[in-house]
């Protein structure tokens, strides 16, 4: 294992400017030097599109359509809550709420696991946009700093990713950005 070289704060703000920050649901995973990096995937939770009645959802005599309609709607949700509330159970497993960065360079992220630079990980994050998307990719810690409280703030760079990646992982951060910039301008009002 190599020796913990420690970034300075200007090195790590360069190369991640903390332009916002968010706790999202995020996996690490140290793969062997021998192994091949993995290829990105991206895997979006099923969402639902209204679609036309089916003959099993027909209003029944006595019943206003509209509140049928209502009944149904909700009946819909109901159930796509309950797909998603599964899919996380399964897609969730070694997950962490840590505080991250993310950008098409890479991940920043703090946390407590011991890592060196160019230590080859398998990284698994949920991206908050509609439908919620986890992807899934591989990347190479190229900086690290200790902080006081024993974290580390890390900063792994993707490797190989595809396209629909990049869009997916510009699509959130560009998105982030206006928010605080939003935000940013109503404090100033």
């Amino acid at each position: 294992m190599s020796e913990l070289t420690i970034a300075t704060s200007d090195q790590l703000e360069q190369s991640f400017p903390l332009m916002y920050q968010d706790v999202l649901p995020v996996a690490l995973e140290r793969l062997p030097q021998g192994e091949p990096l993995p290829r990105a995937e991206i895997e979006s939770t099923p969402a639902t599109e209204p679609d036309a009645f089916r003959p099993d959802e027909l209003a029944e005599d006595g019943v206003s359509e509209l509140v049928w309609r209502k009944l149904v709607s909700i009946e819909r949700k109901l159930d796509f809550l309950m797909e998603m509330i599964t899919m996380e159970q399964r897609t969730t497993t070694g997950f962490s709420y840590l505080p991250v960065v993310l950008n098409e360079y890479g991940l920043r992220v703090k946390t407590g696991m011991a890592v060196s630079e160019k230590d080859r990980m398998r990284i698994r994050v949920r991206i908050p946009v509609i439908p919620p998307t986890y992807l899934m990719a591989a990347g190479i810690v190229t900086r690290i700093r200790e902080e006081r409280d024993g974290q580390r703030d890390v900063v792994i760079g993707w490797v190989d990713l595809d396209d629909a990646a990049l869009r997916l992982i510009r699509f959130y951060a560009m998105n982030r950005q206006r928010e605080v910039i939003r935000k940013q301008r109503q404090e100033r009002v």
